[in-house]
């Protein structure tokens, strides 16, 4: 299992390592790795993990389903959102693209999409996010 610190770390990946450092880490553990270019810096992707570089130091991280990864060493990849909001006594705020806890800092999930038999608004307020599962896990500074 992979431990996930909200604001800090994904397993041995720390948003406070500079460039260098990653790409010795990524090298030492046989990584094959792309490098793209964002709006800020780059980023660096393996198959397992994304890595946001701004000013030659990570700036985000995030990890995939691929991966027993979970936040706190409590729940994370694979759970439903229910269960990680009852397992880490948060609420989470459902948004088109990520799902911020609104009393965790420093965290963000991505969640499977939802069912394609929703067709209606109706369909759409009725269907409950929390019976929808973590597929990526994502770490941040803490502002």
């Amino acid at each position: 299992m992979i431990n996930v610190i909200p604001g800090i770390s994904i397993g041995d990946f720390h948003l406070s390592m500079s460039r260098t450092e990653l790409l010795e880490l990524i090298n030492h553990l046989n990584m094959p790795f792309k490098v793209s270019t964002s709006r800020d810096g780059q980023i660096i992707r393996t198959e397992n993990y994304s890595f946001w570089i701004e000013n030659e130091t990570i700036s985000q991280i995030s990890v995939t389903k691929n991966v027993c990864a979970k936040i706190n060493g409590i729940c994370g990849i694979g759970d439903t959102l229910t269960t990680c909001e009852q397992e880490l006594k948060t609420k989470f705020i459902y948004e088109p693209y990520i799902t911020l806890s609104a009393d965790i800092d420093g965290l963000g999930l991505d969640i499977e999409e939802h069912p394609e038999n929703i067709e209606t608004a109706e369909d759409f307020d009725l269907f409950d996010e929390g019976t929808l599962r973590v597929e990526t896990i994502y770490i941040f500074p803490i502002q």
